[in-house]
């Protein structure tokens, strides 16, 4: 009975973990916007003061198959990351109800999702040179991938422990099965 007390109170706690979750990844985000101002007046900016950032097009040359090698290559890993990500939102919505952990794996998602912004913000700056919007893009993935990899270990030892009683459960149904008579017989 204990183990499904303690089944209970990780479902009816799941949401609750993904609040926090969500809100430990917004705050950041924000506290940066309000506590460095440079930051949120130059966020659209395409220069700093009276000089103006160069495309990053213009550190390949404008060579063509060297700058669309990227372009494809950050295209690619971008969409692959939001299939990722949809498969897995996808995944926790099916089992919602069922799946103990979920929260991590809304954890990963904000964090692949966050992944992907990367590389479509590299392929925009080949042709628009907004590097601080870019650079705060890189800091918000920063933020998920730290918040992520923070909470990842404490889970670690419940993920053992729920495999250790899955698989207690499966021996414990396999002896049953072993002590009653075939339907054959």
């Amino acid at each position: 009975m204990q183990n499904n007390k303690q089944v209970e109170e990780t479902i009816m706690s799941k949401g609750g973990r993904i609040l926090s979750y969500a809100a430990a990844l917004l705050a950041p985000a924000t506290i940066l916007l309000v506590a460095w101002p440079m930051l949120a007046r130059n966020l659209f900016a395409r220069g700093f003061g009276d000089e103006s950032f160069m495309p990053h097009g213009m550190c390949y040359l404008w060579v063509t198959q060297l700058y669309m090698m990227h372009v494809g290559s950050d295209l690619l890993i971008g969409l692959s990351y939001i299939a990722i990500s949809s498969t897995l939102i996808y995944l926790i919505y099916r089992a919602r109800e069922d799946m103990p952990f979920s929260w991590i794996f809304v954890a990963f998602g904000v964090f692949i999702l966050a992944c992907a912004a990367t590389h479509f913000m590299e392929v925009w700056t080949i042709w628009n040179a907004t590097y601080w919007l870019a650079g705060y893009i890189k800091l918000l993935a920063a933020a998920a991938s730290v918040a992520t990899a923070i909470v990842l270990p404490f889970l670690v030892p419940k993920v053992l422990a729920l495999i250790k009683t899955v698989k207690r459960s499966e021996d414990g149904s396999a002896q049953l099965g072993h002590g009653q008579p075939s339907m054959a017989e």
